[in-house]
């Protein structure tokens, strides 16, 4: 329950709800939670300043397009002062890409804890978050939408925040920890 208070996603909880408005390349222009019920689901969070962000873009589009049979990946993007939808739309054309789209702002806010990304949201089709990450690979996504577990590094905020242990003053400082 105290882990939830913080409103981001939780590994092996239910995904917090949200809705994406305004998606490109998608059958619909906005989605909720409940409407991607049965389906797998990665949030990919971006912002214009992260540059693993960007080089990402071919190889998770051609991902994405491996497994469109089985998995749905939405790219997110922070919003900023010079507009990302033109960012966006130079990228997308660059690398031909076809992976739904949406820039909202609040969801990165509240999804990915102090910015940082590249941060991934894996959701299972009964909607509970599976893994928080800063990558995506091809045997990752195969596991995923397999129903079986695959290993990762926990990017979510309980394992960068939660878990923060005090300094021990028994060790110098800045050795060891």
């Amino acid at each position: 329950g105290q882990a939830q208070e913080h409103g981001f996603p939780v590994i092996g909880e239910p995904c917090p709800d949200f809705a994406l408005r305004n998606i490109q390349d998608y059958p619909v222009d906005s989605v909720s939670l409940a409407d991607l019920k049965g389906k797998y689901v990665v949030l990919d969070f971006w912002h214009r300043y992260c540059a693993s962000c960007l080089a990402a873009f071919p190889k998770n589009n051609k991902l994405a397009e491996k497994f469109s049979d089985k998995l749905t990946v939405f790219t997110v993007g922070l919003e900023d002062k010079q507009g990302l939808a033109e960012f966006y739309a130079m990228i997308k054309k660059r690398h031909s890409l076809t992976m739904p789209a949406a820039i909202d702002s609040s969801l990165f806010n509240r999804f990915v804890p102090n910015g940082a990304s590249p941060h991934y949201v894996w959701i299972d089709k009964e909607g509970i978050v599976k893994a928080v990450t800063a990558q995506l690979s091809e045997k990752q996504l195969a596991a995923f939408v397999a129903d079986k577990p695959f290993d990762f590094v926990d990017r979510s905020y309980k394992a960068r925040f939660l878990t923060w242990q005090d300094y021990d003053k028994s060790k110098p400082f800045l050795v060891d920890g």
